[in-house]
C-alpha cells in the first residue's frame, strides 16, 4: 500500500506551510542538515540516493517533492558534466535543503486520524547499508543518524572488509569526528570496530602529559599494528579529545607527521573525537581526513533515538513526533539544543515510572529533566555551527 503524505488539492501549499512553521518551531532552518565527508568522496550521490529512497518507500512519486528532486537530479549530473566545481556546490546545497524538507514531511505530516500518521512514522527511512545490524552490537547500538552509517560503512567499514579479502584497496589513515558532547562520537567508534572485528586501541591524554609522551604511545601503538597485521587485521587507534593534548604549532605539525603514514604503513587507521574541530590545526586538516560532524538531534533522529529505547516498553499509540517537538520547543525555551545522551536519558527515566510508557509521560519527564544544565548550552552550540560552515561547507 502506498501511503500519500498529504491528501487534497492544495497539499503543495500545505507543505510549505507546513515545513515554513517546522522550521521556525524546530530551529532546523539554522542547524546543518547533512552530515558530510570533506577531502573524500562526494556527498552528491549519497544526498539523491537518501531522497529517492524516501520518495519510492513513501509512495510520493507524484508529490511535488518527486518534481524537485528530478530537477535537482538533472542538474547536479549537468554540473558533473561542466567539471566545475563550484556548480556541483551548487546544487549540492539545493539537495540538502530537499532532504531537510522531505524529513521535515515525514515528521510533521498531521492527519485528522492517527492512523496515517503512525504508519508514517513506523515507516523505516534508511540508507541501504551492507551489514546487518544487531541489537546492541555495532550499528544496532546507534539509532538515527542513517547518513553517518552510510558515509562510515562507504569509507570504512566495507573496504575493512575488502582488505579482509585479501583485495587491494585504500583505507583512510584519519576520522574525525566533530559535535558537542553526547552526539555519539565515541559510540560509533565502538560501533565501527564490533562491525568490521577491529581491535581498538585507546590512547588517553591528561592536560599535565608531555606531547612527547603521547607521540611515544602513538607510535608503539602504531609498531603493534604493523607487527600484529598478518594475525589480527586492522588496527583502530582511538583517541578521545584529540585537539586538547597538543595546544603549539610545533606539536600539530608533529602530530600530523606521524599519522601521515599510519594507513600504509603501519596498517592502523586513528579515530579523533574532539568537541572543536577548528583546534585540529591547519597541519592535522592537510591531511585531509574524513571528517564527519555529529550534529545535535533533529527532529528525525529524536524520533529514532526514543523509539529505540523505548521499543520494548512503549504503548503501541505513542506520538513520537509529539513527544519530540515538546522536547525541542523547551530546548528553544532555554536557547540550546538536545544531545543523544539526554534522549536516551529521557528515555530511561520514562520507563522507570511505567511498564507501559505512552505519549504523557514521556513528556512529563522531558518537562522535568530538560533546562539550563541538561541542555546543549547555546555557545556550544554557536561554536559547532562555525565549526561546520567552516570546514563542512
Amino acid at each position: 500500500m502506498r501511503i500519500t503524505a498529504i491528501a487534497g488539492q492544495n497539499r503543495n501549499n500545505t507543505a510549505n506551510k507546513q515545513i515554513k512553521l517546522n522550521r521556525q518551531n524546530t530551529n532546523l532552518s539554522n542547524s546543518p542538515s547533512f552530515k558530510a565527508v570533506k577531502g573524500l568522496g562526494d556527498n552528491g550521490e549519497n544526498l539523491l540516493k537518501l531522497i529517492r529512497d524516501f520518495i519510492a518507500k513513501t509512495g510520493t512519486e507524484k508529490n511535488y517533492l518527486n518534481a524537485r528532486y528530478a530537477e535537482l537530479e538533472a542538474a547536479y549530473s549537468e554540473a558533473i558534466k561542466s567539471g566545475l566545481e563550484q556548480n556541483k556546490l551548487a546544487v549540492i546545497e539545493k539537495l540538502k535543503e530537499l532532504k531537510m524538507q522531505v524529513l521535515d514531511l515525514y515528521c510533521n505530516v498531521r492527519t485528522e486520524g492517527s492512523t496515517l500518521l503512525n504508519q508514517l512514522l513506523d515507516i523505516e527511512l534508511k540508507v541501504p547499508i551492507k551489514v546487518e545490524p544487531v541489537k546492541g552490537f555495532g550499528f544496532g547500538k546507534i539509532a538515527g543518524y542513517d547518513d553517518i552509517k552510510n558515509i562510515l560503512n562507504r569509507e570504512f567499514i566495507s573496504r575493512i572488509k575488502q582488505e579482509k579479502e585479501g583485495k587491494n584497496v585504500t583505507i583512510p589513515g584519519v576520522f574525525a569526528f566533530f559535535g558537542p558532547r553526547g552526539s555519539g562520537k565515541t559510540t560509533s567508534t565502538l560501533a565501527i570496530a564490533e562491525e568490521t572485528g577491529c581491535i581498538v586501541e585507546k590512547i588517553d591524554a591528561k592536560p599535565f602529559d608531555l606531547p612527547e609522551t603521547v607521540f611515544a604511545k602513538f607510535k608503539r601503538l602504531f609498531e603493534k599494528s604493523r607487527d600484529n597485521f598478518a594475525k589480527d587485521g586492522r588496527r583502530i587507534i582511538f583517541m578521545d579529545e584529540f585537539t586538547k593534548f597538543n595546544k603549539g604549532e610545533d606539536s600539530k605539525k608533529q602530530f600530523a607527521e606521524l599519522l601521515k603514514d599510519c594507513s600504509d604503513r603501519y596498517k592502523c587507521t586513528f579515530f579523533g573525537a574532539t568537541n572543536h574541530i577548528s583546534q585540529a590545526g591547519e597541519d592535522f586538516m592537510n591531511l585531509k581526513p574524513v571528517l564527519v560532524a555529529f550534529e545535535p538531534a533533529s527532529k528525525y533522529n529524536a524520533i529514532q533515538i526514543l523509539k529505540h529505547y523505548l521499543q520494548d516498553s512503549a504503548n503501541n499509540n505513542i506520538n513520537y513526533s509529539e513527544i519530540v517537538d515538546k522536547i525541542l520547543e523547551l530546548c528553544k525555551l532555554n536557547k540550546g539544543g538536545i544531545s543523544n545522551s539526554r534522549l536516551i536519558e529521557i528515555a530511561k527515566q520514562a520507563k522507570k515510572t511505567t511498564l507501559n510508557v505512552d505519549t504523557g509521560d514521556v513528556i512529563k519527564v522531558a518537562s522535568q529533566y530538560i533546562g539550563e544544565k541538561t541542555i546543549i548550552p547555546p555557545q556550544e552550540m554557536k561554536r559547532f555551527a562555525d565549526d561546520y560552515e567552516k570546514f563542512m561547507k
